[in-house]
């Protein structure tokens, strides 16, 4: 047995347990890591989700907005054809009194071509104006939505990208700490951080520990043989000479 005593068997097995439990930590937390692993992978996709999602929200709020200004210019100008419609139709009085070939009392013309009848009241204009109005109501209200919309999606951006850099950081740490379990193991040079190359290793080292279990145990069994053989020899011994002196 190499010349070494039971107490540098019972010592090496021992250091061998503890590196054990090093190799089934490690193990455990290669699996976690993996779940950390996993869940950033998820976040980096719904981040890039939510500001998909957030550009494309920008893009529509930026386009509701040109819209309803167009929309809300085209409906002041309907208003204001609208407007002059009705001070042409309050000026009845003075239509009546126009007499051919004298100037007209508000813009001097000598043609009066209404004098006899007022122009007629466009009920198109009424209609688009109605329809128009209606439009810039709806508008502002998708406009109000879309953003709600986007100051929820900024939010999500936020929140998410903020999860990501957390998980990040509680995946390094992991991996800090499984680095520095496995430099403690006393291997050469530190093996690839995977399950499976783990795994290996404590297969390994899970043989290299029956073997020297097996070995302490034989130790064992023979110091208890040469124990006893001992015993028996002392005996003999004692009883040798209680004789020899009767």
């Amino acid at each position: 047995l190499a010349g070494q005593s039971v107490s540098d068997w019972q010592q090496a097995l021992a250091t061998s347990k503890t590196h054990q439990n090093s190799y089934l930590s490690i193990l455990q937390g290669l699996n976690k890591l993996q779940a950390v692993e996993q869940r950033v992978a998820q976040l980096q996709q719904e981040t890039t989700q939510h500001q998909q999602a957030l550009e494309q929200s920008i893009t529509r709020q930026a386009q509701l907005e040109q819209q309803l200004t167009e929309q809300e210019q085209h409906h002041a100008l309907q208003l204001k054809q609208q407007q002059l419609q009705q001070q042409v139709m309050s000026l009845e009085a003075a239509r009546t009194h126009l007499q051919d070939d004298e100037p007209c009392p508000l813009c001097g013309a000598l043609a009066h071509p209404y004098a006899e009848h007022a122009p007629d009241i466009d009920d198109a204009l009424a209609t688009a104006t109605l329809r128009t109005e209606q439009r810039v109501r709806e508008l502002r209200q998708q406009h109000t939505e879309q953003r709600i919309r986007t100051v929820e999606l900024q939010e999500k951006v936020r929140y998410t990208a903020q999860q990501l850099s957390d998980t990040i950081n509680q995946q390094q740490e992991g991996v800090d700490q499984l680095t520095t379990q496995a430099q403690s193991l006393g291997l050469e040079s530190t093996p690839t951080l995977t399950t499976e190359t783990f795994q290996a290793l404590q297969h390994t080292h899970t043989q290299s520990l029956t073997s020297l279990t097996e070995k302490l145990t034989t130790i064992e069994q023979l110091q208890t043989h040469i124990l006893a053989l001992q015993t028996q020899h002392d005996q003999a011994t004692t009883e040798y000479r209680r004789h020899s002196h009767a």
